[in-house]
């Protein structure tokens, strides 16, 4: 599933994403990829970016901004 993240909102979402875009770019790497997140049985959260390789453990910026990534897995998914 893909979700669409709006202008103004979701501000930890948004810089943290826009965060490994740049590194693509750094890197000249296709930004049509999609980031994988997941839940992990323990209950952590990560950000994963497959082109590059780096993955983001989410709940090493503190539990509200995990949250604000772990509450994508029950809202309501939107296609592209």
């Amino acid at each position: 599933m893909f979700y669409v993240v709006q202008p103004g909102a979701y501000g930890f979402i948004r810089s943290t994403l826009r965060g490994l875009a740049r590194e693509r770019r750094r890197s000249g790497l296709d930004a049509s990829t999609p980031f994988a997140l997941t839940r992990w049985s323990d209950g952590t959260v990560s950000l994963e970016d497959s082109a590059t390789g780096r993955r983001v453990n989410l709940d090493a910026f503190g539990p509200d901004n995990a949250r604000a990534f772990a509450q994508l897995f029950t809202e309501r998914r939107r296609e592209p």
